[in-house]
């Protein structure tokens, strides 16, 4: 049989959309006639053609599957069942691993990276796979507040940040460097070109020389700006709006917000 599904427009990500677990095919005489709902509320009214079937549900606890005998596929699955437990705290899931009461992750473990490599050195049957970024930490700023507000503080702050320490005591150097918009796109920038741009780069390992600088300018010219002076130095001409007066508290703000240290 085959299945036909007219798009309103070309994409190709449509495949990959309905393959994904929050897209599921779901029958149509359970949950438009008989209105039961598919979901994890309720496990044992799930109907579905999966290769396991649901034996036990202990909520918070753990989740058992058996084998389905009537699997469409001849010779699926490879075995007989699966019990997964839920394990929230990572102490607990690195003893679990040690003990061998659990093999593997179904999904992103909540192990710290750190973690995750210290295990996979002291076990010698265990091997940690390390895939693609998956999300992002960053610097959030509520422009609509001061000093946020000014985009020279905002990129006074772009440049004064050293990325790269952070992401070796955050994951001892196994997560990737974020951009703005990640390398390896059509219309992105390489990971060469990134990592010779302003606030990025390194020089011999150390902050790049030539950002504490710039952040400085970036900051003074807000700083300026703030009490009520002209453009500053290194971010354009602002110029004065109608004499406003200003009481030097936005200045000392950006000062204190953009504080640069040279390594």
């Amino acid at each position: 049989m085959t299945v036909e599904l007219v798009t309103k427009f070309p994409t190709g990500a449509f495949i990959a959309a309905i393959a994904v677990e929050t897209g599921p095919i779901m029958a149509a005489h359970t949950v438009l006639d008989q209105g039961i709902i598919q979901g994890a509320e309720d496990m044992a009214a799930l109907n579905g053609s999966g290769p396991f079937r649901l034996v036990e549900d202990i909520t918070d606890v753990s989740v058992q599957y058996e084998r389905n005998p009537n699997y469409w596929k001849p010779g699926r699955p490879f075995i007989d069942g699966m019990q997964h437990f839920i394990i929230t705290d990572p102490a607990r899931a690195i003893a679990a691993y040690r003990t061998g009461q659990i093999l593997t992750t179904n999904w992103i473990t909540n192990m710290t990276p750190i973690q995750a490599r210290r295990l996979d050195e002291e076990m010698d049957d265990l091997t940690v796979f390390w895939g693609g970024p998956t999300g992002g930490l960053g610097v959030h700023m509520n422009t609509t507040v001061a000093p946020f507000d000014d985009p020279r503080v905002r990129q006074a702050v772009n440049l004064a940040i050293h990325r790269q320490p952070i992401i070796e005591t955050t994951s001892g150097g196994s997560d990737a460097m974020g951009y703005k918009i990640p390398e390896g796109f059509w219309f992105s920038r390489t990971a060469e070109e990134y990592a010779n741009m302003p606030g990025y780069r390194e020089l011999n390992g150390r902050k790049h020389p030539d950002d504490v600088p710039g952040a400085r300018r970036w900051r003074g010219g807000a700083a300026r700006r703030a009490e009520g002076g002209g453009g500053g130095e290194g971010g354009g001409g602002w110029g004065r709006r109608g004499g406003r007066p200003g009481d030097g508290t936005r200045g000392r703000t950006a000062w204190e917000a953009t504080q640069c240290h040279r390594e």
